[in-house]
């Protein structure tokens, strides 16, 4: 292994790391700032919701479930108190649900800073299509061997 990446996981290359690694961001960094978050209702898509809204910014939770959304809105609220957080319901597995949504949504909202396009499927072995015949589950793609039988990179 290299060096210079050994080093970094030793308490040498930490206290380097600490002389310049940037300070977090200010409470406010983000305050005027709106953005919305897909995939928002649980994991890492809560956890943004709550740390852009901890910033300032007005947040959008976008997920395909409203019972999800509302739920994530409200706990939301109580963790930031009076930040703005909007719910918005859409599966955006669905591209006639997206182009219906981003009509209505543009309608309402003039300015959009920040997307952070979180959604996403694991079905496992179940074989689920959108209403267009898209397959949403992206794990399961296998790589395919080139021509010449070398791995595909």
């Amino acid at each position: 292994m290299d060096r210079t990446v050994v080093l970094g996981y030793t308490r040498l290359g930490s206290g380097l790391r600490a002389r310049w690694w940037p300070d977090d961001p200010a409470p406010d960094a983000l305050a005027g700032r709106r953005v919305l978050v897909t995939g928002a209702t649980s994991g890492i898509g809560k956890a943004a919701v709550v740390g852009y809204l901890r910033l300032g910014a007005a947040v959008h939770v976008l997920g395909r479930n409203a019972a999800k959304v509302s739920a994530t809105v409200d706990e939301a609220r109580s963790l930031v108190p009076g930040a703005e957080v909007v719910g918005e319901t859409c599966d955006v597995g669905d591209l006639d649900a997206v182009r219906r949504w981003a009509d209505d949504f543009t309608a309402r909202v003039d300015r959009l800073d920040a997307i952070l396009h979180n959604a996403g499927t694991m079905t496992g072995e179940r074989r689920e299509t959108s209403p267009q015949g898209h397959e949403p589950d992206a794990g399961r793609a296998r790589p395919r061997a080139a021509p010449d039988d070398r791995p595909a990179r």
